[in-house]
Parts: structure tokens; C-alpha cells; sequence
């Protein structure tokens, strides 16, 4: 990143196979999606970083004033706030309107799922494989370690790095109605545990729309509500 450039702080969390990492990263008017998909840099730095397992989200690891991370061993990184994001995007021949869709997604450990945004139809191919993008928006989104289930993270915003997706399913087309209000609500701040960190909910199930049932295993459905919080690491 340019260093002459004005630049913000902006609170966030990056996952990786291993570790939840909290910390600040220093942000243009470009927000976070500048930030990731800047292809002129293979890393980025967090300031005031804390990391934690994934299996033991109560302890933390280590602390450090600025950790620096390689951009593709990144799954996701879970916003704050959705205007953290910046401006985004994305163009596809022939399509004009952008249609949210609710989908659910496998990545490297992780089960996903949340509103993904596309230029007319969805179409896999295009949203994995076009473009030089290396991270994609997902909001009012949820992210579950397949081998840790109950440490449920939610987020108004996850920007997942398409080079992890294993696969991804359609659940729904999102309702009009229900893409302006995440478009005038999901811009306030993430409430926060007292630690100051990103809160993960708890996991508890809620009903979903859509056309057809996600095979699921022997923990319930897949959450998408729930209030009880999970406690991580520094309390």
C-alpha cells in the first residue's frame, strides 16, 4: 500500500486453518476489498494483533504490534462494519443489475453461508474463476470450523478468498425488500464483547427460505440467529 496515501484503521478478524487473528489493518478510501485484492502486494500487516486457536478460543497465543500475513494461506477476514468493505465492483458481460442470492459454501475446514451478491444469474465459474480478484464479499454472514461447530462467527461482511472454496450451493434468491435492509442496516457497528474484539454468536438454529434442504449432520441445523455469545481469548 502506498504509504503517502491518507489511511484509516479499520477492526477486524482473519481466519486461518489454524488461527482466528484480531487486529487493526491500515485501510485508503479503497476499504478493505483495496486492501486484499491489491495484486502488487502478496501480504498484508495487523497492528495490535492477538492470535488464538481455533480449538481454544479462550486462550490467546501470542500478541504482537504488527503481524504480517501471506495473503493466499488467508480463508477469510470477518468486517466490522460493511462500510469497512469500500467500494466493490464486480462486472459481468451483458448484466447490469446486481441480485443477492443466499448461499452456503465449504472452504479449507470451514463451512460458510450468507447473501452473496452477483452480476444477473449466478453462475460458479464466473464467481471463482473470472477476474483478478482474490477475496469476494459475503454478507450477513455466519463462519463455522467444520471440526469445532459450536464456534459459531457471525459478521455483517466476510470478504472469503475464492482460491479456498471447495464448493458452493444456491440456496435462495434474496428478496428485494431484505437487500435494502441489510444495505441501510448492516453499516452500524458490530456489537462487541469487552474485550474490544469481534463477538462470535452463539448456535442456535433459524429457519431458512430457499428451494431445497442442505444435507446436514448430526448437530442440527445450520444457524443463522442465535444471541448466546462465545467466549475467546483475553477474558
Amino acid at each position: 500500500m502506498d504509504s503517502r496515501l491518507p489511511r484509516d484503521r479499520v477492526s477486524c478478524a482473519l481466519f486461518t486453518q489454524n488461527y482466528r487473528v484480531n487486529g487493526m489493518i491500515a485501510v485508503t478510501g479503497a476499504g478493505l476489498v483495496g486492501v486484499v485484492n491489491d495484486p502488487t502486494d502478496s501480504f498484508i500487516e495487523l497492528e495490535d494483533a492477538s492470535l488464538v486457536r481455533l480449538h481454544r478460543p479462550q486462550e490467546i497465543v501470542a500478541q504482537f504490534t504488527v503481524w504480517s500475513m501471506v495473503k493466499a494461506r488467508i480463508i477469510a477476514l470477518l468486517c466490522e462494519k460493511t462500510s469497512d468493505l469500500g467500494r466493490i465492483t464486480v462486472v459481468r458481460a451483458g448484466f447490469t443489475r446486481q441480485i443477492s442470492y443466499r448461499i452456503w459454501a465449504s472452504l479449507l475446514g470451514f463451512e460458510m453461508f450468507g447473501v452473496l451478491e452477483s452480476p444477473g444469474k449466478f453462475d460458479f465459474s464466473s464467481q471463482m474463476f473470472q477476474g483478478t480478484r482474490q477475496f469476494t464479499p459475503l454478507f450477513n454472514a455466519t463462519l463455522i470450523p467444520v471440526f469445532f461447530p459450536q464456534l459459531v462467527t457471525r459478521s455483517p461482511a466476510i470478504l472469503f478468498n475464492r482460491q479456498m472454496i471447495e464448493g458452493i450451493g444456491v440456496i435462495s434468491e434474496v428478496e428485494e425488500p431484505a437487500v435494502e435492509e441489510r444495505k441501510t442496516s448492516g453499516t452500524g457497528g458490530l456489537p462487541r464483547s469487552s474485550t474490544g474484539n469481534l463477538p462470535q454468536g452463539g448456535t442456535e438454529p433459524t429457519p431458512r427460505g430457499g428451494t431445497g434442504n442442505i444435507p446436514r449432520g448430526g448437530t442440527g441445523n445450520i444457524p443463522r440467529g442465535g444471541t448466546g455469545p462465545v467466549n475467546r481469548g483475553g477474558t
